[in-house]
């Protein structure tokens, strides 16, 4: 499975580098944009427990949203590198 990350973080006085870390920690991930991660967990996870355990890490002003894009049809402008790394991992065309 494949899910995507995106956020919006309001509280430039706080270090989100704890979120990013427990991001990265769920498995094999790729920072693709600049508020929105691809992430293949290391092990079986939900997206309602994906955002329950990344809310402890954010403002009560952020947003999320989590989503499985695991066999989606999907298009953009990224770089390379970002395509190559979802494409190993899922059946995106």
């Amino acid at each position: 499975m494949v899910f995507q990350i995106s956020y919006e973080l309001k509280n430039s006085d706080k270090s989100y580098s704890d979120l990013f870390t427990a991001i990265e920690n769920l498995g094999s991930s790729v920072h693709f944009l600049r508020d929105a991660w691809w992430v293949e967990p290391n092990e079986a996870i939900t997206v309602d427990t994906i955002v329950d355990l990344l809310r402890n890490y954010m403002s009560e002003g952020d947003r999320i949203h989590v989503i499985d894009i695991t066999n989606k049809k999907t298009n953009g402008w990224l770089a390379r590198t970002s395509w190559d790394w979802l494409k190993v991992r899922s059946d995106i065309s």
